[in-house]
């Protein structure tokens, strides 16, 4: 899997306002996988504070673009995440995961 970028807390600002999905790491270990459908950079301020200690990031175009993207990092990093319920699709959006044909959370599907 490649990122756009790998940021830490201090390069925050660095972190454009763009849908988006990201990677939470502590101890160079993928720890949470989330998106945005908006501002990658406004989500990802939720975490600040806590234990993770990395951040990497990939922008995208739109919002089922950003949906692909977590899925495939969701189903990347299954085994050492913390957050094991699938992502959702976009609001209004027909886009299922490649990896496994889910629509998300809704459909109650857990690994």
């Amino acid at each position: 899997m490649s990122f756009s970028q790998l940021y830490n807390w201090e390069s925050m600002d660095l972190i454009e306002e763009k849908p988006g999905a990201y990677v939470l790491y502590r101890s160079r270990v993928a720890k949470y996988v989330g998106r945005s459908d908006v501002d990658v950079r406004d989500r990802i301020k939720d975490h600040q504070g806590r234990v993770y200690d990395r951040i990497a990031v990939s922008y995208a175009p739109n919002a089922a673009s950003a949906f692909l993207l977590e899925c495939e990092y969701y189903h990347g990093y299954i085994d050492t995440i913390e957050n094991k319920v699938h992502p959702d699709r976009p609001d209004g959006s027909d886009v299922v995961c490649p990896f496994c044909d889910k629509t998300g959370s809704e459909l109650g599907f857990e690994p």
